[in-house]
């Protein structure tokens, strides 16, 4: 008579818990596969301030502002937003200081796919990088400021850990030159089961301010990435500029990486499960009881 692989009067209780688990399991690691990232793409938000460019003395103001992405794969991605806000009070009216805002939204999107079945957890680490920087040529001041980064998850998935958003920076003024780095930095994850779209949305604000003193300011800039392209005697946008920054390191960054956590059990597999692991611990139980 050929023996029966899990025989309660033959083989051990440990040995059929794993035969049986592993048996089972079997019905749902099958229908998941790896967890990937697709159709990725990236866009400027209506709220967006749209691009201007002032280059008319005595008074000079610009906005700059593009969102791209730097790398992509199946596993992750990286995305940079860059911009610049640039102000000067060239003189010519007592007392009109030149004040440049940028209104910063724009928005990703993604799928996560071939995961049916599984779960998966999106680590995120965002970067605002740049510098608050004031060329004193005029007399008058310059001051700066930036709003909190926001940052809004829709779709599937759930904020998990973390924060999406970054704290604000405090409205700063300066009688002379000046170039103060913004360097901030965050991490949050967002988990997630089957495929699903995911969109993230980010907001902030950056203002630039040329304060007159008399009939002139001082240059203000704030740089996040795009170089000024004022006329010459503008000085405080440029790169590498005061500080000797590289255009390409600035700006606000968000690195993606998806971990996949694996095949999740269906409620009737795992329920499978626990009555068979309880099937054998009793018959372990009668049989110590002998």
């Amino acid at each position: 008579m050929q023996p029966h692989l899990l025989s309660s009067r033959h083989t051990p209780a440990r040995v059929r818990v794993a035969a049986l688990a592993s048996a089972l399991a079997l019905g749902f690691a099958s229908s998941a596969g790896a967890a990937t990232i697709s159709a990725l793409s990236v866009s400027l938000d209506p709220g967006n301030t749209a691009d201007q460019v002032d280059g008319a003395a005595p008074d000079y103001g610009e906005i700059q502002s593009d969102v791209v992405v730097l790398t992509s794969t199946a596993a992750g991605f990286t995305t940079r937003y860059q911009a610049g806000v640039y102000a000067d009070a060239g003189g010519g009216i007592i007392g009109a200081n030149r004040i440049v805002t940028l209104n910063a939204a724009y928005t990703f999107s993604f799928d996560v796919t071939d995961a049916l079945g599984s779960a998966w957890r999106l680590d995120i680490t965002t970067s605002r990088l740049g510098a608050r920087t004031a060329v004193g040529d005029g007399g008058g001041q310059s001051a700066f400021s930036l709003t909190a980064v926001t940052g809004v998850r829709g779709g599937v998935g759930s904020l998990s850990s973390g924060s999406l958003g970054l704290a604000a920076i405090t409205r700063t003024q300066q009688n002379n030159d000046a170039d103060i780095a913004i360097n901030q930095n965050g991490t949050a994850s967002i988990s997630g089961t089957g495929n699903g779209t995911v969109t993230l949305n980010f907001t902030f604000g950056a203002t630039a301010e040329s304060l007159v003193n008399g009939a002139q300011g001082d240059e203000a800039a704030i740089r996040l990435g795009i170089p000024e392209s004022l006329p010459t005697d503008y000085t405080a946008g440029a790169y590498p500029g005061p500080g000797n920054r590289t255009a390409a390191n600035d700006g606000h960054f968000v690195d993606l990486d998806l971990i996949d956590l694996g095949p999740i059990p269906e409620p009737d597999t795992a329920l499978l499960l626990g009555m068979g692991l309880g099937i054998l611990a009793v018959q372990g139980s009668r049989r110590r009881s002998r």
